[in-house]
């Protein structure tokens, strides 16, 4: 409830107004019930990052500005978070995060993966007009056809 105290009066013909500072009377906190994390689930590559967004809600459903988050990776090893939810793909496999306000957390597995490595062999069966190309394909936890 926002209150102001106003004070008016009249001197020698003119009116004088005066306002006291406004207070806002609801300052208690509001309860987060739910903690929303978007993307629902992410891939990134080594070597690069996935900003995670949050947003919490209280019971009546309403925006919680500016909630404190606290952020954790399963496997730090694999993929790091940091205080304001960017994800850092270290190695390849698969990191759950997880966003903690208050009591309520939410979760998103993100899925690390690394370039494909091509390895080019020498040809083998090579005749005057053909030959047998060798090679292999190591996806890094990418898929990979």
């Amino acid at each position: 409830m926002l209150r102001r105290n106003v004070h008016s009066a009249v001197v020698g013909g003119l009116a004088l107004l005066s306002a006291a500072a406004c207070s806002d009377s609801s300052t208690e906190p509001i309860t987060v019930s739910l903690v929303l994390l978007t993307p629902t689930n992410g891939e990134v590559q080594v070597g690069s990052s996935l900003q995670l967004s949050l947003e919490a809600r209280g019971a009546n459903d309403q925006v919680v500005s500016n909630p404190t988050v606290t952020w954790q990776s399963n496997h730090p090893n694999i993929a790091s978070v940091n205080s304001g939810g960017s994800v850092q793909g270290l190695s390849p496999g698969t990191a759950r995060i997880t966003a903690t306000v208050g009591e309520v957390a939410a979760s998103v597995d993100v899925a690390v993966y690394d370039l494909p490595q091509v390895e080019t062999r020498p040809a083998t069966e090579v005749t005057g007009s053909s030959g047998v190309t060798n090679g292999g394909v190591n996806p890094g936890g990418a898929p990979t056809e």
